[in-house]
């Protein structure tokens, strides 16, 4: 077996993210060159020069394996990351959300946004407990409306300090740390999570779904439309990923 024939076996014997595994491949090479050369020095051909640093280096599946189980704790603690950029991304996202919402509640009306879907029987409790939060609402339907409309910006400006909060957090904590790179599945994964979210938010707010504590079509489709909007910017990531160097 010759250095390219054992660089291409380990190449794909090789699991992990692609630049990791670009530089086990070229520090690979360099030591077996080196090794060779010094084979050569001492007299060896060439070929058997080759052989001999293969055989002290290991076979591809060795070392391979090595490999692999080394990066594992780097590749854990990049998915880690990952998933708490992810998480950030979808709390901040649902405080977007919000701002767009009332953006929309502008343009469309409160009631289009934040109100209860007509025919929806409600439980005389909720009634009364909004008409005494909101007692110049004029039915239990506006009441309904005027509170959604501020228990979604409280918990949705909420949602997007905690993931401010989480990603600084993280950030801080995890700068000193050997990086990994990112592996290449996880904007896929992004892509995949966000868009099922969006297009569920989507019909959710296309069918007026109501849900005790959750309605307003238009909150919906403005939950929808960020979640889809941070689903294109995974879509982007995939994109550069897969693009040819």
């Amino acid at each position: 077996m010759t250095i390219e024939e054992y660089l291409d076996e380990l190449l794909v014997r090789s699991k992990g993210p692609a630049a990791e595994i670009r530089r086990l491949l070229v520090e690979t090479e360099a030591h077996l060159r080196d090794a060779a050369d010094a084979e050569i020095e001492a007299g060896v051909d060439a070929a058997a020069a080759e052989i001999r640093a293969i055989e002290r280096f290991g076979s591809p599946r060795a070392v391979a394996r090595a490999a692999h189980r080394a990066q594992r704790p780097f590749l854990l603690a990049a998915l880690a990351v990952a998933g708490i950029r992810m998480a950030a991304a979808g709390l901040a996202a649902i405080g977007v959300s919000a701002l767009l919402a009332r953006l929309l509640a502008v343009l469309a009306g409160r009631t289009f946004v934040y109100g209860l879907p007509s025919g929806v029987a409600v439980s005389a409790r909720d009634c009364a407990h909004w008409l005494t939060v909101h007692p110049a609402a004029a039915s239990c339907a506006r009441a309904a409306g005027l509170e959604n409309a501020a228990d979604t910006l409280v918990f949705h400006v909420g949602g997007a300090i905690v993931g401010l909060v989480i990603l600084g957090v993280a950030t801080v904590v995890l700068r000193r740390r050997p990086r990994a790179a990112t592996p290449d599945f996880v904007p896929a994964m992004g892509l995949t999570l966000f868009g099922v979210t969006a297009g569920a938010l989507l019909l959710a707010g296309y069918w007026n779904l109501y849900v005790p504590g959750l309605w307003g079509r238009g909150m919906w489709l403005a939950d929808g439309a960020t979640a889809l909007a941070v689903a294109l910017g995974y879509a982007v990531a995939l994109a550069s990923r897969l693009r040819p160097a």
